[in-house]
């Protein structure tokens, strides 16, 4: 009975040392060519209604009892929300094997990019075969029990390219409503301002760092606010849901946002590669350009394989872009290492020009 007691009081309340979100440590430079969704969303203001409590979206709520991983367990519950969306089935995958694999292990908590990084390029495996809820950081951090059949099973369950969004409610509303799409959220607050339905900014300093999933866009008591699923258990919030309002965003509490492009499960079988593309390139292209010559550019990449498959194509040199032709200069030795580090592939200047028009006209 001792026992039964105790977990429920250590199990009903997450330590405020734990919440698991680290500043991203990475170069300026390189988080310039962070994928934006600005890139291939063009955002139109959504119609915001009042919805009641039961027809929300909702899914399992997950429970990071005492350790650092809430962004693994809002990137693992946004792949189970992806394979409901493409299957009407939500799996539960497991947020220890995102967790274990963190660039900064055995350090605690995790930046966002790493964890949709993961997310993308390893996937995630099932719940089932490596347990993730209501562990200590400790047993959090184990990962012996990770096999090659998990490895396999997490490349199903994988995400798309992932993107980050406009830190304005209005924008990640279109991704939740608009397009359907769970969003990965960063958010800060300062002592007794978060463990409660709504939420409230009273204090000034924020100490904490903390990530949640946004599933609903609404109105709620007149203003615009988010339906968020949060990792503390059933016991928190709204069975484990919260408000988040637009004044949040406004006290610019909202500190990232990111979400996964569609990736089949059958995205291993072979895709039927596009016809080869022709165009003559006259002038030089430049980062945050958009006109036809970029969405040409972009179809040559997509040919390539150095363009995501699952990306539109929209004319726009953003980060996406830049990847592609820094990697193309690479493969066909448009100029010196030096200089292509320099550039980041921010520019298609002339040499790289010839190169194109010599393999593309």
């Amino acid at each position: 009975m001792f026992n039964f007691i105790f977990n429920f009081f250590r199990r009903s309340k997450v330590p405020m040392d734990a919440l698991g979100v680290i500043e991203d440590p990475r170069p300026k430079e390189e988080k310039r060519t962070d994928y934006n969704s600005s890139e291939i969303v063009s955002y139109t203001p959504i119609k915001w209604r009042k919805v009641l409590e039961q027809d929300w979206r909702q899914y399992p709520i997950f429970h990071q009892d005492g350790s650092s991983s809430c962004l693994a367990q809002a990137v693992s519950k946004t792949l189970g929300i992806e394979n409901y969306l493409e299957e009407k089935k939500f799996v539960h995958f497991s947020a220890r094997d995102i967790y274990s694999q963190r660039k900064n292990y055995p350090d605690k908590g995790m930046w966002f990019q790493d964890g949709m990084r993961i997310g993308y390029e390893k996937g995630v495996t099932l719940e089932q075969l490596m347990l993730s809820q209501n562990l200590s950081e400790s047993e959090m951090n184990k990962s012996n029990d990770r096999k090659e059949i998990d490895k396999q099973i997490a490349l199903v369950g994988k995400g798309g390219n992932y993107l980050a969004v406009p830190l304005n409610i209005e924008a990640i509303a279109q991704i939740i409503e608009g397009l359907g799409k769970p969003v990965v959220i960063g958010v800060k607050f300062g002592s007794y301002e978060w463990n409660k339905p709504v939420p409230q900014i009273l204090v000034s300093q924020t100490k904490y760092h903390h990530a949640i999933v946004a599933t609903n866009a609404i109105l709620y008591d007149h203003q615009k606010c988010l339906v968020i699923e949060d990792s503390w258990g059933l016991d928190s919030g709204m069975n484990g849901r919260r408000i988040v309002s637009e004044e949040w965003f406004k006290e610019k509490r909202i500190s990232a946002a990111w979400y996964f492009k569609a990736l089949k499960n059958t995205w291993r079988d072979k895709e039927i590669k596009p016809a080869k593309p022709k165009w003559q390139f006259n002038k030089d292209l430049i980062f945050c350009q958009r006109n036809s010559d970029i969405e040409m550019l972009q179809k040559i990449l997509k040919y390539e394989e150095m363009f995501p498959q699952a990306v539109d194509i929209t004319g726009f040199y953003g980060a996406i872009t830049a990847r592609g032709v820094l990697e193309f200069q690479r493969k066909y030795k448009v100029a010196s290492e030096v200089e292509l580090d320099l550039v980041k592939g921010f520019r298609v200047g002339p040499k790289t020009r010839v190169v194109l028009n010599l393999k593309y006209i």
